[in-house]
């Protein structure tokens, strides 16, 4: 049968999920019933920009915090995983620990995860240039194995036969792998050695800009290959290729404390093994999505991104308004407590847009009787 009392929600959510999921015409007719009384809270946090929403939900959390709640009290529940890089890095500048279920840590996503071996191949080119061909065996394989990877991605159609007896030859030359690649340049096909010749030149400029600010310098990478568009074109749905545009381009805020490519990747390393060391042993903030909070609960929940074009999540035509609704009711129905809304609208432009999705219901209609 039915479940309409409701023992988990306070008050303001509960009415609020009500009159979202109310306008649902394709399902039987949903309506929860309060029993908790009108404890608890329901809050909006606006800013200009996603960037400074986030910070408001760290500093928010933060305060959560010293008030006797507990970082595993409180969840981040978003719409899509695109939406986590400015929140990591809100919850990293206030040293609040957090866990992504479901997802990887933005920076050891594949998108920034080949940015970051486009950076650590050239550390290591200068590094042979300096000092000769590497000591250790492991080190060269890396040199090879990086250079592979940046070489493929993106896709320049470089048969991978010949990319074999390239690292091939350059192990057993002990030279630079962008002198013996150039030195294959006449048996490609004339677009792919063109394109060669185009990775060649862009290597070299990037070895240049190592000891830049890296900000500055994976801005320049990522238009210097075209780099979005290459997400996009490997990217099924317009919506994940827009995600993985924004958390390749959020390496490069994260990058911007950092004063040169080489400190910055010692950053990266040192915060992935503290996470290691930390997994499973400190209280966390969970992040996930709202697909991934079906059934469960905590006593604060926060849902950034309530904006066109990511709560509901495609513009137009083109989404689906029941299944939003229904996923907004889902995260509006998790906290036990605290419920707090994220919005880069000014405050009037989302009421408006509440006011144009879901009908006006009172508070008396949703207490159990």
């Amino acid at each position: 049968y039915p479940l309409t009392d409701s023992f988990r929600l306070p008050a303001a959510p509960l009415v609020l999920a009500n009159a979202v999921i109310q306008n649902n015409e394709t399902r039987p007719p949903k309506r929860l019933r309060l029993t908790r009384g009108v404890e608890g809270t329901t809050e909006l946090l606006t800013a200009d920009g996603a960037e400074n929403v986030a910070s408001r939900i760290a500093g928010t959390a933060e305060q959560l915090r010293e008030r006797g709640y507990a970082l595993d009290d409180i969840a981040v529940l978003v719409r899509t995983y695109g939406q986590t890089p400015p929140l990591e890095q809100a919850f990293l500048e206030r040293d609040l620990w957090y866990r992504i279920q479901g997802q990887s840590p933005f920076y050891r996503r594949r998108e920034v995860q080949t940015l970051l071996r486009y950076l650590y191949w050239a550390v290591l080119e200068r590094r042979r240039r300096k000092k000769g061909w590497f000591s250790e065996p492991d080190e060269g394989k890396r040199y090879t194995d990086r250079f592979a990877h940046v070489l493929k991605t993106p896709n320049r159609y470089v048969e991978h036969g010949r990319i074999d007896r390239v690292l091939q030859e350059t192990h057993r030359c002990k030279e630079s792998v962008l002198d013996v690649l150039r030195n294959h340049l006449g048996e490609m096909p004339d677009r792919t050695a063109e394109r060669v010749e185009d990775f060649l030149s862009m290597a070299e400029a990037l070895i240049d800009r190592l000891d830049a600010p890296p900000a500055d310098t994976l801005d320049w990478l990522i238009d210097a290959v075209d780099y979005e568009a290459a997400l996009r074109e490997r990217s099924a749905f317009t919506a994940r290729g827009d995600a993985r545009v924004q958390t390749a381009r959020a390496l490069i805020r994260f990058a911007e404390p950092y004063a040169s490519t080489p400190a910055l990747l010692r950053g990266i390393r040192t915060l992935a093994n503290e996470r290691q060391r930390r997994t499973g042993l400190a209280p966390a903030l969970d992040v996930r999505s709202i697909h991934r909070a079906k059934g469960a609960e905590w006593p604060v929940v926060f849902v950034p991104g309530c904006t066109e074009g990511t709560l509901p999540l495609a513009p137009g035509g083109e989404r689906n308004l029941d299944e939003e609704r229904r996923l907004f009711h889902v995260a509006l129905t998790r906290p036990r407590d605290h419920l707090f809304l994220g919005t880069a609208f000014a405050v009037v432009d989302l009421v408006d847009l509440l006011h144009r999705e879901v009908v006006e219901a009172t508070v008396e209609d949703d207490f159990a009787v």
